[in-house]
């Protein structure tokens, strides 16, 4: 009997350090696969069985990722209330379904929204910001090697061709994505932290200098202006983002001005990347989008406390609000270019106050972030706050689930922030000996936390 409680012993410790060996490779796989990676591709490319693949893998990373929280379940509950806001918010578009012109695409976004919020919240409650960042880099440098394989091996996958793309598109790199934008703003987001990557790992800084390089001409292949000069933009403003570790009062309007003008300026730059070089024929409605807001500035006024709904104002030709918009908008828009405005017509004022909240709890979230980490991996989560306003002055990826911007918008939230003192009187708290005749090993406490 001893023999077989040893047996199933040694069997469970096996099986314990398995997980534990492969759980790094699968929160970096959740995070490679919130990029929108291969998957759309080969849909794209005719490929039937991915959208069931697609359903399948995302069920079953869930259910991996509550089994992982399970296990610890009171870590994360206790780290829950860092993201309060950004709860209430879910739990805002959670209940737009009795609302909702369309009920049914409500709930399946929200359902997708809230599958999604799972495994950040999961990769935030069990890894720390710098095992975060090193998980991060890893799984950049992954799609920006295999996105340029794609472009130089794979040019049928990796470079959009074809009858089915336009004029404008054909010939530019899209690596493993659907499409050349989706590559664009993923790159661009990598590159923030491929950039600091260099500066933090102390081995093969070189390597760490190529990627970088790689993921930089994957953004110029792209031919997205918008992508470089907001990538660009972000460089630029980033010596302003070390004033905080000076001065709040001074860091914060320094901050919001380059944001606000900067910004503006990115994005107006990148849509008239031709005209701001010859100085004429700007394009006053930006691109087309200019009559998309102006018609939707009415829809937010006939139902501007709850909106219309999670998901569900944007139906094509079959919609209620947005058949009408398409015979108006000779182009077909799918959303409206606008992720603040797509946020105001899928919760109303009342659901775009309580994200605003989480919003700027991740601003603040990310300032302090800078001022109490010591080396230069506290400066991404800044740099893509900033990208994710700016990206979403003209795109609309603010609130999508099961992608890379999101994951990160709730590892900004949940991820707690700690000033050193702080964490410092914890350490001294719990490596306090106690009372007794027997020494405590203070060095062990120290190099758990």
């Amino acid at each position: 009997m001893n023999s077989v409680y040893s047996y199933i012993n040694r069997l469970i410790v096996s099986l314990v350090r398995i997980a534990l060996f492969v759980e790094p490779w699968l929160a970096s796989f959740m995070m490679l696969m919130s990029t929108s990676a291969f998957l759309d591709l080969y849909e794209d490319a005719g490929y039937g069985w991915t959208g069931r693949a697609r359903y399948y893998m995302w069920k079953l990373l869930v259910l991996i990722a509550l089994g992982f929280i399970g296990v610890r379940w009171k870590k994360v509950l206790n780290q829950l209330p860092t993201g309060k806001y950004l709860l209430a918010f879910i739990g805002i578009v959670w209940l737009s379904q009795y609302w909702s012109i369309d009920v049914y695409q409500t709930k399946s976004s929200t359902l997708l929204l809230i599958e999604s919020t799972i495994i950040g919240i999961y990769i935030a409650s069990r890894y720390n910001f710098q095992e975060q960042t090193r998980l991060l880099m890893i799984m950049f440098s992954i799609a920006s090697l295999l996105s340029i394989f794609y472009v130089y091996a794979m040019p049928n996958l990796g470079i959009m061709n074809g009858p089915k793309v336009s004029e404008d598109l054909q010939g530019t790199w899209r690596g493993i994505y659907v499409h050349k934008n989706v590559m664009g703003r993923v790159m661009t987001v990598g590159g923030i932290l491929l950039l600091i990557q260099p500066f933090i790992v102390k081995k093969r800084k070189w390597l760490a200098w190529l990627i970088f390089l790689v993921c930089l001409q994957l953004i110029l292949g792209t031919n997205s202006k918008t992508g470089l000069v907001g990538f660009l933009f972000i460089i630029a403003i980033s010596p302003i983002a070390r004033v905080f570790r000076w001065s709040m009062a001074v860091g914060i309007p320094l901050y919001i001005c380059a944001m606000l003008l900067g910004g503006v300026g990115a994005v107006f730059l990148g849509d008239n990347w031709d005209a701001a070089l010859n100085s004429i024929g700007k394009d006053p409605n930006l691109n087309g989008r200019l009559p998309i807001w102006q018609i939707l500035v009415h829809r937010i006024g006939e139902r501007p406390w709850l909106g219309y709904g999670f998901h569900a104002f944007w139906q094509g030709w079959s919609g209620k609000y947005s058949g009408p918009i398409w015979r108006q908008i000779v182009w077909l828009p799918g959303h409206a270019h606008n992720g603040f405005m797509d946020l105001m017509i899928d919760v109303g004022f009342v659901g775009a106050f309580m994200f605003a909240l989480a919003f700027f709890d991740a601003i603040f979230k990310s300032i302090n972030r800078i001022r109490y980490t010591p080396d230069v991996s506290g400066l991404w989560p800044l740099g893509f706050m900033t990208f994710y306003v700016i990206m979403n002055q003209t795109q609309t990826a603010l609130i999508s689930p099961h992608n890379i911007q999101w994951l990160l918008f709730i590892l900004i939230c949940f991820t707690p922030v700690y000033s050193p003192q702080i964490e410092e009187n914890s350490i001294e708290k719990l490596t306090r000996a106690p009372r007794t005749t027997k020494s405590v090993d203070v060095s062990n406490f120290r190099k758990k936390f």
